[in-house]
């Protein structure tokens, strides 16, 4: 992608309008750490995986390695309702042309060999799909990943007891960021969201 709204053209599989969005996006005018000063939505799906190139929502809501609460969880106001109920965090989100059925999603952490990697990254986080980009569905869950290193890590959705349904939205919340103890950023950030479907 090369902006929030995107259009593809002249591929075998794939062609039409993506819309990348999130819940916010963190602004740096006059930083040389991200391209352009804006970490934009369309950053977390350009396959682009150099540090300027990621998606880092506005900073608030998470509490930081100082704070009362030292393990980077979430507690401000935005929420999304996935299967009839809040879930809490910061977003990332990309419609696509048509439906798809996920069949598993990568999340690759901000590169950065200055900054510490298990510090900002999404540690607990909920991937819900919607149909109509109203009404979302859990697709899967992960509660407190501790990052090593700067691997993409794969999560396959095979395992599901239900094979999901055609979606066409898919979002990312972010619910923690980073290791346990050691999330120092009240913002999330992501360099590259992948995900495979049929």
């Amino acid at each position: 992608m090369t902006e929030d709204t995107t259009v593809v053209r002249g591929r075998a599989y794939g062609d039409g309008t993506y819309v990348a969005s999130a819940s916010s996006v963190a602004s740096v005018s006059g930083s040389a750490s991200v391209s352009g000063g804006v970490a934009s939505a369309y950053k977390g799906f350009n396959k682009n995986a150099t540090f300027a190139q990621c998606w880092e929502s506005a900073p608030g809501g998470y509490a930081g390695k100082s704070g009362p609460q030292k393990n980077g969880a979430y507690s401000d106001t935005v929420t999304t309702t996935v299967d009839g109920a809040p879930v809490p965090g910061k977003w990332l989100q990309l419609q696509l042309p048509g439906p798809i059925v996920l069949t598993s999603y990568s999340i690759s952490p901000r590169q950065d060999g200055s900054y510490p990697l298990h510090q900002r990254n999404p540690g607990t986080r909920v991937l819900a799909g919607s149909a109509d980009g109203a009404t979302w569905t859990r697709l899967s869950a992960v509660t407190g990943h501790q990052w090593t290193d700067y691997d993409t890590l794969t999560l396959d959705l095979a395992s599901m007891a239900a094979a999901p349904p055609p979606l066409i939205c898919f979002r990312l919340i972010v619910v923690n960021v980073g290791n346990w103890g050691t999330g120092d950023h009240p913002g999330a950030s992501i360099n590259e969201l992948y995900l495979t479907g049929k």
